[in-house]
């Protein structure tokens, strides 16, 4: 079990550092692969990612690209 990270605000993370998960969406990341590159296509669901303002943006293209 983990987590991915989406970098809000750029700093410097040296060894020692606690990264701490403050905030968790509603999908995984199987889930939005799933939805960005699964047949058929739902397409309330694609709409759903790219309404939503926690998902990074380059995830965003390629549910429109899809």
């Amino acid at each position: 079990v983990g987590f991915y990270l989406r970098v809000i605000e750029e700093g410097v993370v040296q060894a020692g550092d606690s990264i701490v998960q403050i905030e968790s969406g509603s999908d995984t990341i199987a889930g939005v692969y799933g939805i960005t590159f699964g047949r058929p296509r739902d397409s309330g669901a694609q709409r759903r990612l790219l309404d939503d303002p926690k998902l990074a943006g380059a995830w965003k293209g390629a549910v429109r690209d899809s």
